[in-house]
């Protein structure tokens, strides 16, 4: 645990937050805050496992998480979390209205290990000494059945956390991998500084070797400051 001033600030910065995911005040809010804890984690800590229910959100207050996943002993970096951004690994959520949506749509894909968060690969780890406040996400779900602000916060709050994922990550169109680091200067550079080449190889689906030939060759072009 670290200090309570502290604690408190990211506690009223969070609520500000998720309140604009609302776009009104957040009744209950002692019932979600008593779920809640500022922890600080080492650089390498798996915050949330892979194949682990982990009904957890983060949000990063100092330092840098990724998600990655691991797939035939090849790891990945989907994403990349810095502050003021909320990170979860939504397979080790369980979110029920996922489970719901799927089990009437789709209810032969039940048993599919993308679906289930027993079978999820995607765990979030930390790229650099950081501070983190986790919140419960099964207060959030039973806040949003019994009140529609918070039932317009968590919508929110899923949309957009999709929408960012999806924009973090490398772009598939992008045939050759020089081109996706060129695309990743424009969309994260402030990230630029702060992760080392094997981080942004396993995120730019490239090796160590051939990371280092892009950027020694992009950055005589000119085109890194």
């Amino acid at each position: 645990m670290v200090s309570s001033p502290q604690y408190e600030h990211t506690l009223a910065n969070t609520r500000l937050l998720m309140e604009s995911f609302a776009q009104r005040p957040l009744p209950e809010w002692e019932h979600f805050a008593r779920t809640t804890d500022l922890m600080t984690v080492g650089r390498g800590t798996v915050l949330v496992p892979a194949f682990t229910h982990h009904p957890y959100v983060y949000l990063v207050t100092r330092g840098l998480l990724k998600t990655r996943f691991t797939q035939t002993k090849v790891a990945r970096t989907v994403s990349f979390h810095t502050e003021g951004e909320i990170a979860a690994v939504f397979n080790g959520l369980g979110v029920s209205a996922f489970g719901r949506v799927a089990l009437r749509a789709a209810p032969k894909i039940s048993a599919d290990p993308r679906v289930w968060p027993e079978g999820s690969p995607f765990e979030l780890v930390a790229v650099e000494n950081s501070t983190v406040l986790r919140a419960g996400f099964a207060v959030i779900e039973e806040l949003a059945e019994r009140s529609h602000a918070w039932a317009l916060m968590l919508n929110a709050f899923l949309s957009t956390s999709m929408l960012m994922l999806c924009a973090g990550l490398p772009d598939s169109h992008l045939a050759t991998p020089e081109e996706r680091y060129r695309s990743f200067l424009v969309r994260r550079p402030e990230l630029v500084a702060r992760i080392s080449q094997r981080e942004l190889a396993a995120h730019l689906g490239v090796t160590e070797v051939g990371m280092s030939r892009i950027v020694k060759r992009v950055s005589a072009q000119g085109h890194v400051t």
